[in-house]
């Protein structure tokens, strides 16, 4: 059995040992490591690949001002955006010109050709990010005042801009990918940044629409975020969403399971910080302590993104917790 079929036998909720996993390696982590980290590749091959297009055509060198006129930074390998409003008046939104997608046919090609005989679970990450798009737009605090206001402006924009994701979208599924990631930034440990109405409201009518394209072009549908967004997983659930990636530290376990184990996959990250702080004794129960939540359930599916500065130990330690077998009671 190849690591694509464990893994869409995993977010068909069937149960699979050891569970699938991924180690992700930045290459600004593999830098000056790189005969270290090719070790980690070989010791712990992924069973899952995310291609992450996200800033395509992005460089890493350099500030980057993209086709909306947004600029963005990268820094340590990760980009973020220099949020400026562009606009005098935020309802000029309403006019704001959307350009064409950057996605051709070479680009598919190219998705196409890393597709063809691996024998891994393959999953683009879009920059299909309606939340994002505003923040890059409007500023962080503007963009979720009009969320909450809800003119007219905004209504007549979103539309446009949900065209413009519907243009990337066909064109990924034109791809021999395995799954479409859909990611926003909707949530920190609290909950929601916005009001569940106004999600349910603006926003949902879009991921639905999606979700049910990739669903029809029979692919799996990939939902992650940052932050708390359990509040947002029955909705997930009813639009076809087969995974979800969340942080570790970030949900209720406990809550995730109980609610929805067999519903939904999940897609867990153990996050850098909890490598960098945790002791190989607390880290090996918080690991298990996950799994526990699990057994015999499957659906889920194990992700350590690993930090500049941690050990390849630890690395190492990690990762053999999320796969070895769980401890049987005595």
């Amino acid at each position: 059995m190849t690591s694509r079929d464990r893994v869409i036998n995993t977010l068909l909720h069937q149960s699979y040992h050891p569970i699938p996993t991924m180690l992700a390696i930045s290459p600004h982590v593999r830098q000056g490591r790189e005969a270290a980290c090719a070790g980690l590749d070989v010791q712990f091959q992924n069973d899952v690949d995310f291609l992450d297009y996200r800033h395509f055509p992005f460089e890493t060198s350099r500030d980057h001002r993209d086709s909306w006129g947004c600029v963005w930074s990268c820094r340590d390998g990760a980009w973020a955006c220099l949020e400026k409003t562009q606009f005098s008046d935020p309802l000029d939104i309403e006019g704001c010109r959307v350009p064409q997608p950057k996605i051709d046919e070479n680009l598919i090609q190219h998705v196409n050709d890393l597709c063809e005989n691996n024998k891994r679970f393959v999953v683009v990450r879009s920059a299909i990010s309606p939340l994002r798009r505003l923040k890059a737009l409007l500023g962080t605090d503007v963009a979720f005042e009009m969320i909450r206001k809800k003119p007219k402006e905004l209504m007549n924009f979103l539309v446009r801009l949900h065209g413009y994701y519907l243009k990337q979208l066909d064109a990924w599924l034109q791809t021999d990918v395995d799954a479409v990631c859909f990611e926003d930034d909707w949530a920190d440990e609290r909950g929601l940044k916005t009001s569940y109405a106004r999600w349910n409201e603006i926003f949902a009518p879009l991921y639905h629409d999606y979700c049910t394209r990739v669903r029809r072009s029979d692919k799996f549908v990939y939902f992650s975020s940052k932050g708390n967004f359990e509040e947002i997983i029955p909705n997930l659930i009813h639009m076809g969403v087969d995974a979800i990636r969340f942080e570790c530290g970030a949900v209720d376990w406990s809550v995730l399971t109980q609610r929805y184990a067999g519903r939904i996959a999940f897609h867990a990250v153990l996050e850098e910080k909890t490598l960098l702080e945790e002791t190989e004794s607390d880290l090996s129960q918080k690991i298990l302590s996950y799994r526990s939540f699990f057994e015999n359930q499957g659906g889920l599916i194990a992700e350590c993104r690993m930090p500049m500065e941690v050990s390849m130990r630890k690395i190492a330690f990690a990762m053999n917790n999320w796969r070895r077998r769980m401890p049987q009671p005595e």
